[in-house]
């Protein structure tokens, strides 16, 4: 059985991942925000670029290393990334999308 390597050396069971999304919601005081159309697009213009960026290649799409947060236009991106240079492209990408009013950029640069 060939196993999905993640950031644990084998993918845990779907209940761990449960427990740990709630530990990291809660750590980062989450909330659900009702839906807005106009956030919605910003959101997903933003991802569309950023994952269309051949810098960010070689992670899964199932599981993205940057999480886009649009709350009536102000943008809140949170993650872990490999290198400096993928923080500032995900950052410029958010702050020069049309309808974005500011840009929280709370990606980390992990340090192998």
């Amino acid at each position: 059985m060939k196993l999905r390597r993640t950031f644990w050396r084998h993918t845990p069971p779907p209940f761990q991942l449960q427990m740990c999304f709630c530990r990291v919601a809660t750590l980062l005081e989450l909330k659900h925000l009702p839906v807005s159309r106009s956030d919605d697009q910003i959101r997903l213009r933003i991802a569309t670029l950023i994952y269309s960026d051949p810098l960010f290649d070689n992670y899964s799409r199932a599981m993205p290393p940057i999480h886009i947060v649009v709350e009536h236009g102000h943008v809140t991106l949170f993650g872990i990334v490999s290198s400096q240079i993928e923080k500032r492209k995900a950052e410029t990408v958010a702050r020069g999308m049309p309808g974005v009013f500011s840009v929280d950029d709370r990606i980390q640069v992990t340090t192998r």
